[in-house]
């Protein structure tokens, strides 16, 4: 179910490929919050060991948002890009919005909901979680 994508940032001076599965999640916590500047943050899973940079892996910025995750931006345009776990190899996600490749993504659910902002109101039938799939994480 795996698929090679191709990726860049808004002005496409970071250009990356990687392996996702296209079955996502809408991450209402803080931190998605406040790096994506929306109410939630749309994101699919990939494998961090299949990163590739095709271009300007100069032009990245890393930032530690957590003990254990890092938050990818553009240094040029700002654009988040993605995130990893700090052991570079557990987990990462893929913020839709970089996604250049056209791919049919499944959303199963929300997650983090125990900080979602109170601005916005679930209106779909998607599956509801407190925690990351009930996986309280410790986001400050």
């Amino acid at each position: 179910m795996k698929k090679r994508i191709s990726a860049s940032c808004l002005c496409s001076q970071v250009q990356f490929d990687c392996d996702v599965v296209p079955i996502g999640a809408y991450c209402h916590c803080i931190n998605c919050q406040k790096s994506h500047g929306t109410p939630f943050a749309a994101q699919i899973p990939f494998k961090p060991s299949t990163l590739r940079y095709i271009k300007g892996q100069q032009k990245i910025t890393e930032f530690q948002s957590s003990e254990h995750l890092y938050r990818v931006f553009c240094a040029q345009c700002g654009s988040r890009l993605f995130n990893y776990t700090t052991d570079r190899e557990k987990y990462g996600s893929i913020a839709l919005s970089a996604i250049d490749t056209p791919l049919k993504v499944r959303i199963k659910a929300h997650v983090c909901l125990s900080t979602q902002a109170g601005y916005f109101s679930l209106t779909d039938s998607l599956k509801q979680y407190s925690g990351f799939f009930n996986l309280e994480r410790n986001e400050t």
